[in-house]
């Protein structure tokens, strides 16, 4: 299997956010303030949606804003595969959770932008392609920021093609 870029071609990029310190165990983010109506609302959410449409981790309560309040992030079962799932992001309101977001990709916490935390997502297509985006919250919801690409199709190793940045994000 290709490992991706190598640390050479990764440097290519334009400079990236650093990771997030407070998000390095699996206690990531304990200390925020779970609502005490979260169970109701993620059978709120089951009833409304397929129940097998989502795979709810409690490990994934995070302040996304650092207000002391958990939001939450959801893993979307149906988009299971061979890469992992995709994610929802979610924020509580009342009794029940508004999506603000979400990615077939895993996301890695980064350094705040705006008052909320950033997201690096990394993707595939087929064995050659390599991407690595970059979500920010907008003030609506996270959106892709940029996205950097590499290939490896004609050289053979992962090679940097470039950065693409998303013309419709609007802060």
């Amino acid at each position: 299997m290709d490992p991706g870029p190598d640390s050479y071609e990764l440097s290519k990029a334009p400079e990236w956010p650093k990771p997030y310190a407070e998000t390095t165990s699996n206690n990531a983010n304990q200390s925020c303030k779970r609502p005490d109506n979260y169970k109701s609302a993620i059978n709120k959410l089951n009833e409304n949606e397929d129940s097998e449409s989502f795979l709810f981790d409690a490990r994934q309560f995070i302040d996304l804003n650092l207000d002391g309040k958990c939001e939450v992030i959801l893993l979307q079962k149906y988009t299971c595969g061979t890469s992992g799932c995709g994610t929802s992001v979610g924020i509580f309101e009342g009794d029940k959770i508004k999506f603000i977001g979400g990615s077939r990709l895993h996301f890695t916490l980064l350094e705040p932008y705006g008052g909320w935390l950033q997201m690096e997502g990394w993707g595939r297509s087929g064995m050659t392609r390599r991407t690595r985006s970059l979500f920010r919250f907008n003030g609506k919801e996270y959106a892709v920021f940029r996205t950097d690409t590499w290939d490896s199709e004609k050289q053979g190793k992962m090679m940097y093609q470039g950065t693409e940045y998303n013309k419709y994000y609007n802060e």
